[in-house]
């Protein structure tokens, strides 16, 4: 057995010592969560015991030598230096034979002797404070709760303006459910939005019972052919256009599509319409209201505006201002003045009175 330094530290005094070796655990101990510090060098072991998330913390240590251990308990006695306690402690923690039990002015670091199942305790005495190491102490909490607070704040912002955009989206689909009860699948596009919608209707000279999807070329492709299979034989119809640089327009018909090579049909009903000016153009010109070709299908016998095939990858689709099938005014009037455009999509509707 080594011989040891004979010279004894008071529990709780605090001194100012360098340590070699410093360990930290965590133990869980009747229901309640423990950090054990344990700092040592060749004299002296430092214990430091806090009970996790609880404020004000107190302070409990107490610095020990290895014969001070030894006076404790004779189990201290089989180790001959301070680092072979550190390493039984580690030993002891993982098979749960140390815990830490709470007194009103002490912790107490209890054991379970390994060899005979008796119980150690190490008391580990409260440092007691003066007022200005209390207030001290304060300083760094109140500081931290001031800066959780302005999060909070901050948070509580962020939640008030989340709360706002919700409720206007709650009252966009409120009012989306309403109009597809009312009107159908239409509701849905993806190129008006709900006032424009509502304008479509009013232009309708009749309330309509169901509107269903015919074709949406994000979905079907932009094939004209596809056109005729998803919309030949089926009226009236509406057409929405949107183009790469955002132009909206579109167009109705009373009649069917037919798949018939460079041909005018008949009538009356007929009108297009630009989203963009909210504007709808009736028909003037009964006898040219749509036209029909396989590479191609168009709204007035001049093709007052056409959709060709793969029309979001070609830039002949154009729309005509002297075609006088429409009552358009401006030049180029749907396509914002501009004579040929590309697709980006374009929907299809069937429309049931």
């Amino acid at each position: 057995m080594a011989h040891h330094d004979n010279s004894l530290c008071s529990p709780g005094k605090e001194l100012n010592i360098n340590f070699t070796t410093k360990e930290s655990f965590e133990i869980h101990s009747n229901e309640k969560n423990y950090i054990l510090k344990v700092s040592l060098n060749d004299k002296l072991i430092f214990f430091e015991v806090e009970e996790k998330n609880i404020f004000p913390k107190g302070e409990y240590n107490i610095y020990l030598s290895l014969e001070e251990l030894g006076k404790i308990n004779k189990y201290f006695l089989q180790f001959d230096t301070l680092k072979e306690v550190l390493e039984s402690f580690k030993k002891l923690i993982e098979k749960n034979n140390l815990s830490i039990i709470k007194d009103e002015k002490k912790m107490k670091i209890k054991i379970v002797n390994p060899a005979n199942d008796k119980e150690i305790f190490i008391n580990v005495p409260l440092k007691e404070k003066d007022l200005k190491s209390e207030i001290d102490s304060l300083i760094p909490y109140v500081a931290s709760l001031s800066e959780r607070i302005q999060v909070l704040e901050k948070k509580l912002d962020e939640i008030y303006i989340y709360k706002d955009i919700l409720e206007e989206i709650r009252k966009e689909k409120e009012k989306e459910k309403e109009l597809i009860k009312k009107y159908g699948e239409i509701v849905k596009s993806q190129i008006l939005n709900l006032n424009e919608k509502e304008l479509f209707f009013s232009w309708l000279e009749n309330k309509p019972k169901k509107i269903k999807l015919l074709l949406d070329s994000r979905i079907d492709g932009d094939l004209t052919q596809t056109f005729y299979n998803k919309c030949s034989g089926k009226y009236p119809t509406v057409v929405f256009v949107k183009t790469t640089k955002g132009h909206r327009f579109g167009g109705y018909s009373s009649i069917p599509w037919k798949n018939l090579s460079g041909q005018c049909a008949e009538d009356e009903k007929n009108f297009i319409f630009s989203l963009d000016k909210q504007k709808k153009y009736n028909i003037i010109k009964p006898k040219n209201a749509i036209y029909t070709n396989s590479n191609y299908f168009a709204f007035g016998g001049g093709s007052d505006f056409i959709v060709v095939d793969k029309c979001t990858s070609s830039s002949n689709n154009y729309n005509n201002n002297n075609s006088g099938t429409y009552n358009t005014t401006e030049t180029y009037e749907l396509n914002g003045g501009e004579y040929s455009y590309t697709v980006s999509s374009y929907e299809v509707y069937q429309i049931e009175y």
